[in-house]
């Protein structure tokens, strides 16, 4: 089998489908969904093979970022119990963390018991070294009654906006002012 040459920061075509037959490439069809959807499961893996840039080509380079969505379902009941262990699993993620460059528990105004966890990794190291902290096992252990339903969702990064954590960012230095005239 041959394998084209495909330019960084791009996906490589898909193959043809079964029996020689031509399925669209819009990496959403797969054996008994209709084409055009993705069925959803515990974990779904990014689409595609990418082919990032190599390391060479930019300080500013993103293709070794990882990312996941995680969306949870609520029981009716027990949203607030859920909010309780998301903001303190956020809080530990935001002081211990600083190769989880966007640790995020989203709202859904449409789907009131629908949270959305947003997560960006420096590469996939970070969110190795982020999986086996013993916070992230008590959130996952301990927010299973409240959750109805789980989908995960690897994210593979094709074109980023980075913009650097505070932390590495330098300070900038306040000028001094005067108060204006005070011998009036």
């Amino acid at each position: 089998m041959a394998h084209e040459q495909v330019p960084y920061g791009q996906v490589a075509a898909e193959p043809a489908g079964r029996g020689g037959r031509e399925e669209p490439g819009n990496g959403h069809t797969g054996p008994g969904n209709g084409g055009g959807f993705v069925e959803t499961g515990d974990v779904l893996p990014a689409l595609g093979e990418y082919h990032p840039r190599p390391e060479s080509v930019s300080a500013e380079d993103t293709s070794r970022l990882y990312g996941q969505i995680a969306i949870y379902t609520l029981l009716d009941e027990t949203a607030e119990e859920f909010e309780r262990l998301a903001s303190e699993v956020v809080e530990q993620v935001k002081v211990r963390e600083p190769d989880t460059l966007v640790y995020v528990m989203h709202g859904v105004p449409a789907a009131p018991m629908q949270r959305i966890l947003y997560a960006v990794y420096r590469d996939e190291a970070a969110f190795d070294r982020h999986e086996r902290q013993p916070y992230i096992r008590q959130f996952e252990e301990e927010r299973e009654p409240y959750i109805l339903a789980t989908n995960v969702i690897e994210l593979g990064v094709r074109h980023a906006k980075f913009t650097p954590p505070a932390a590495a960012r330098q300070p900038r230095m306040r000028k001094v002012r005067p108060r204006g005239n005070s011998a009036r």
